[in-house]
Parts: C-alpha cells; structure tokens; sequence
C-alpha cells in the first residue's frame, strides 16, 4: 500500500504541466472571427492602475504551448489581428449577401427547364415543379409590407405615431433589423430566395422519373418543349425528340428492379416511380450527389458489429472479475447452427465468439455467397444466444455507419479512443492510432480451457465440454432433446455451484486470459489489461461495464461506398435481393450533411471561375470607407482566408475541449490501475505510453489528437 501511495504521489508531482490548447495566432483569430475583440481600452483594463503607456512591442498576453514552452504575444501583433480578421470578415459577409441570389437565379431559370423536360411526355401532370422568379418573390412581399403598413396605420394613425411603431416592428430579427421598408423587402425575399438557392447541396430521393424513362434513358417528347423566361420564349426539344436524362446512371445512383421482381408484376413499368438518388438542384450538372462521397469517406466510415459480455474487472485488478452464473451458462450451452443444406452444427455459445464477423458477412462484397449468408446468420443466433444485450440481433450486432470524427466530438475518450485507434492502425505500424494492440489469437479458446476448471468436480460434463470440435449431425436428424438435457444438466451444475468457489474460478479465469503479458510485465503491471485486444480480425475492448467483441467494417474507398449506395437503392426501389437483410445502411438524404457545412457551401462558390465573374460584376462598400468599388480577386482572397480562420478556429476549440477530457481520462485510467498502456518508469518516474515509451504522456496523446482532428479538417 505504500508503494501505491508514493507512486501516486510521484505522478502527480513528476507529470509535466501542460495547458491544453492550440498555438495563439488560432486563439486570438477564432475569438476575433466570432465577433469577440480585443480593443485597447479592455487591454489597458487588464493592467494595474494607474495605467502606464502600452509600448507596441510589449508583451500583454502570455499562452503556454502543448510543448511547454511560452509565446509572448505583443501589443501591435493584436491590433494588426484585429484589422485584418475584421476586414476579412466583413468582406466575407458581403460576398455571402450576393451568394444566396446567384444560386436562385441558377436554380430558378432550371426548375423552368427541368418542369418542361419533366411534362414532356405526362400531359396531364399539372403539378408546379418551377420555383418563382425573384420578381415574383418581391412582389409578394412587398404586398405583405404594405399591407402590415397599413395596419399600422389604421390602428395608430389617430394620434400619428403609427410610422414610430412601424419601424419599430421592421427593426426586429423577423424583418432582418431593417431601418427601411425597402430593407425590409429584401431581407425577406433573400429569406425566401434561401430555401432553395443551395438545392446542389441537398440530397434526396426523387421519384419522378418511371421505370421505362430510366430503363430506355430517356423521354420521349409528345410535344414540342420549351419553356419562357423574361418574356422570352426557349425552345428545348421537338416533338418525337430523345430527351436525355445524363444525371441518372444505373446502378450508380438508381437501380431498376428486373423484370420478375414483384414490383413490375404489381406496378406497370410506366407508371412504376423508381427512387433516384440526387442532389434537390434543377441544374443536370449539379444533380449527381457522388461528387461529395470523397470528402464524406475522408473523414473514416465505419460501421461496428458488436457482441458485448457482461463479465467485467473488479475493483482492484489483483481480485477475479466479476462474472455472472448466467453467462457462464450462456457460454456453456449447445446451440444449433447451420452447416450445409443437410447438416446442422451443434456448438456451444463460447466457441462462436472468435468466428463472429457480425454485418461485414453481409456487406464485405458486392456478391453475396452462400457462405457470407450462413456465416451472417449464425452470428445472429450467437447474439441472441451468448450477447449480454441481444436487442441488435436483428442487425446482426450492427448499429448504422458512424465516422471517426464525429466519434471523436461526441463521445468521451473512454468511447472514442479505442475505435479510432481501431481504425487508424497499430500504433507501431504505419498507422497513427492512440494505442498498441495487444494480440492475442487464442484468446477465447484460453478463456474456455481455464473456464473448464469449473466442472472439475463433474468428469463426465467436463469431457464432454472440452471437446472443441463442433458437433455436425443431419438436419433432419433426432438432437434437440437430446442436447436440451445436456443444457440442463450444465445449467443445473453451475446454479449449485457454491458462490465463492464460483466467482474465484470464473473470475480468474477471466481475469488471467484477458492480462496483458510480457517479458516485461513486473508484478505491479501483472493483470492489467490493453485497451484494444486483437483476436484475428475482431478486436476486444474491455471495460468497467464489460467486454465488447467488435468486428469493424471500414468504408474506405469509392468501390465500397457505391457497392454500398447500390445495395440500399435496390432495397428502395425493391428489387429482389435476398441476403436476409433489407434495411438500408444509409439514411441517404442526410448522408453528406455533416460535410455540407455553411463554411463548406461558401467555400466551395469562391473557387468556382463562374461565381467569381458573377461577382465582379456587383459592388460593396469598402471597409471603414463610404465609398462604392467592384469585387475583385483580392475581396475573393481575404474572404477564403477569412473562412480558413473559422475552420482553425473551430480546430482550436475541438482541441481545447477535447484535451481537457483526454486528460481527465488519462488522470483516471492511470488512477484505477488496470490498463496495460499506461506504464510507470522508475527510473525517470513518470508515465509513458505503451509503443512510445520515449514519448511524454501528455505530449503523445495531445500530438495524435491534433494530427488526426487537422487531418480530418483538411479532409486527409
């Protein structure tokens, strides 16, 4: 106990001081591009009085870096800050003013020609699919100005303060805090203009088109096509005419079903809507929503199939883990699962946790075998059988597609760690996860040797229980009562199995398989546990609620992802498949939204040639000038990099956030002595890392942390 108190000691001493937080140029950035400044007269506030001259090049503000170090930021270096983010912000918002009425204008002269090109061939479709001209929106709010004008008047107009109130009621946030009526008005068209000026940034599944459009890819035009704008009429397609649909593409973001499906023997194929997976934009050339799969891959999809134990460590890691007689039943019983057409295999519960692959049976290739299909179902007979939490069994231990940066800003490092170490690598190979891997291949069959010692009282139950061979007997064979009795004679002998006998042996047994060990371990190392444990393909992760067995199924390439899209928009559009699965994997209208930021919207336009040269046609006023002058390519300049600033920013903040709660995990992992990574040096005193023992603790973890938060911004 001694020992303990003085390591404990040591490490709170010892352990290097580090403010967690991002170096100063993001700081003061992010603060000023979010409207905080930092004027004078608030820097003189921070001196003692009476207040002496500020010299530019004096110090005033001090940060300590993640390395230690300190940067001294001088005066002049703030004011200069404060200019530039400013100016760059406000010619920012300039350009944003003019962004929401170029993209209408582009989707309102398209929603004319798609609303003309789509009643080509339905005479008697008479829904309105085209948006109103701006002219069309002014005027309609216009008319409601005027008519809250006039209401104002009747009910004020006696004692002539009715203008006061009137304006009063257009300076709220309803109205855009307008000092005009005519401001009024054009806040409120822009509003309106809004909800569908960035449709290219929207997805959905659109059904418009019927299965023989699709299936003979294009529209045959029963009349001649065309379509008015600004009183101009433009013609599009003669009647007879081919029209081209060249945004949809078969088995890329439709898929038709064939032609024995019970779709098309219910729904004639003229009249069969097929689920189109697109973009909300009336532009053909924006419509294709794969343009934005590589960004939405670049930030690690995954989906996780799980199979969780309750078994878990105790309070101290010397003492045997805590284990339920339930489990071990669990663990003990004889199922049946499928071998062949003929054959059944009888197996118990434990030896079906080291084959368990979960959904990736499922989804790992474009075409499903028969094995990958039995290999699936089996699986989820063990999670319904042996899982300490069966409610996904249905989903065969899955729980939709996640990604590692959003795991990283919504979960607690206890949660995120280990997954995005999973899926970035061994930290001693070329990936760049938190974490070493602690391999061990035979993991579960040690645990069921040592968990035999249970039955050693009972020779006949134990022979029979080590054999580790599974059972094959012909399916229409005479076993299940035959096996239901062996169940219950091994759930009878571990019920009267006296309790402290059992939770020493099965605790053990538990405790000594999933220890961590090496040449090195010493005894004050000995039981603990490695935070992410490799078993062939799966991976382990244990914790104070349990074990979680986790097959992790990557969604890292174009391939996979439109295998993947593919498959869900056959299930849409019901086309027969049968790999005993048909739920979607993807939510597909919201599937790039995380992406789809109002910083990426706008970023996206100021590289775009043809909304620079819309641009340079317009003018603002000039910063801190009431003067009048054109967008030129130096405005587009400052407002990229004034966007850059929000993203570091917003990096900084993740940064700072995050680091606060990996240190707290750190400070708790090494409080609670179980985990193997976390290793106590004696001779420097301090704790380092597993797999960067030459690394300071606090200094790793940050360094990976930020590493991989940038990359994900940068879309790495």
């Amino acid at each position: 106990m001694a020992d303990k108190k003085n390591l404990t000691t040591e490490k709170k001493s010892r352990r290097t001081k580090i403010l967690w937080g991002a170096f100063w140029g993001t700081v003061l950035s992010g603060a000023l591009a979010a409207g905080v400044t930092i004027p004078v007269i608030q820097a003189h506030k921070k001196l003692p009085k009476p207040l002496p001259v500020i010299e530019s090049n004096e110090s005033i503000i001090e940060i300590t870096n993640p390395d230690g170090s300190i940067t001294k930021i001088p005066f002049e270096e703030i004011t200069k800050l404060d200019k530039t983010v400013n100016e760059n912000k406000y010619i920012a918002d300039q350009i944003k003013n003019h962004i929401t009425e170029y993209l209408y204008n582009k989707e309102y002269e398209a929603s004319l020609k798609y609303e003309a090109i789509y009643k080509a061939d339905k005479i008697n479709d008479f829904r309105t699919i085209a948006l109103p001209s701006k002219e069309t929106l002014k005027s309609e709010e216009t008319k409601k100005i005027n008519d809250l004008e006039t209401r104002y008047k009747e009910q004020f107009g006696f004692d002539k303060k009715w203008e006061e109130k009137f304006l009063f009621e257009l300076a709220k946030p309803e109205y855009g805090n307008a000092k005009s009526k005519e401001e009024a008005i054009e806040y409120k068209v822009i509003k309106r203009m809004e909800a569908n000026a960035y449709r290219r940034y929207e997805l959905e599944i659109n059904q418009d088109f019927t299965y023989t459009e699709l299936k003979q890819g294009y529209i045959v035009a029963n009349a001649d096509v065309y379509y008015t704008i600004d009183g101009k009429k433009v013609e599009l397609y003669k009647k007879g005419d081919h029209i081209p649909l060249p945004f949809a593409i078969e088995n890329e973001n439709y898929v038709l079903p064939s032609e024995s499906d019970p779709e098309l023997k219910v729904n004639k194929p003229d009249e069969f809507k097929v689920p189109l997976f697109v973009t909300k934009s009336f532009i053909f050339e924006e419509k294709n929503p794969k343009k934005y799969i590589n960004e939405w891959i670049k930030q690690q999809q995954f989906i996780s199939s799980d199979l969780t134990l309750s078994a878990k460590p105790n309070s101290s890691k010397e003492k045997p883990w805590v284990v339920s007689k339930d489990e071990i039943i669990k663990l003990f019983t004889y199922s049946t699962y499928e071998k062949d057409d003929s054959h059944v295999s009888i197996e118990l519960g434990i030896d079906r946790l080291a084959k368990f692959m979960g959904l990736t049976s499922l989804i790992s290739s474009d075409t499903l075998t028969a094995e990958q299909e039995k290999q699936a179902k089996n699986d989820k007979i063990a999670i319904t059988n042996v899982s300490s939490n069966a409610s996904n069994a249905s989903k065969y231990g899955a729980d939709g597609f996640k990604n590692a940066k959003s795991l990283i800003s919504s979960s607690e490092p206890k949660a995120a760690m280990p997954i995005v170490s999973i899926l970035n690598g061994d930290v001693t190979q070329s990936g760049s996860g938190f974490y070493k891997y602690d391999e061990k291949a035979t993991l579960f069959s040690d645990l069921r040797t040592k968990l035999l010692a249970l039955f050693e009282s009972n020779a006949e139950l134990k022979e029979m229980l080590a054999k580790t061979e599974p059972i094959e007997i012909e399916t229409n064979g005479d076993y299940t009562y035959k096996y239901s009795e062996i169940n219950e004679k091994i759930k009878k002998f571990i019920n009267e199995l006296e309790a402290k006998d059992f939770d020493k042996i099965a605790g053990e047994a538990f405790r000594d398989a999933f220890a961590f060990n090496s040449s090195e371990t010493n005894e004050f190392d000995k039981y603990k546990y490695a935070t992410v444990i490799k078993v062939d393909k799966n991976f382990v992760i244990v914790s104070d609620s349990g074990i979680n067995i986790k097959n992790v199924y990557k969604l890292d390439s174009l391939e996979v992802s439109n295998r993947l899209i593919k498959r869900d928009l056959a299930i849409q559009s019901k086309a027969n498949i049968s790999d005993g699965f048909n739920q979607p994997l993807f939510d597909l209208p919201n599937m790039f939204k995380e992406i789809l930021t109002e910083n990426y919207k706008v970023n996206d336009l100021l590289h775009k040639d043809d909304f620079i040269a819309y641009l340079k046609t317009k003018q603002y006023t000039q910063y801190q000038k009431d003067v009048k002058v054109a967008f030129s390519d130096e405005d587009v300049q400052k407002a990229i990099k004034y966007y850059d600033i929000l993203q570091q920013a917003a990096l900084g903040q993740e940064l700072r956030d995050k680091a606060k709660k990996i240190r707290e995990y750190i400070d708790s992992e090494i409080e609670k002595n179980f985990n193997a990574d976390f290793i106590y040096k004696p001779d420097t005193k301090q704790f380092v890392i597993r797999g960067h023992e030459d690394q300071k603790l606090d200094t790793y973890f940050f360094e990976q942390l930020k590493k991989f938060i940038e990359k994900k911004e940068k879309g790495e």
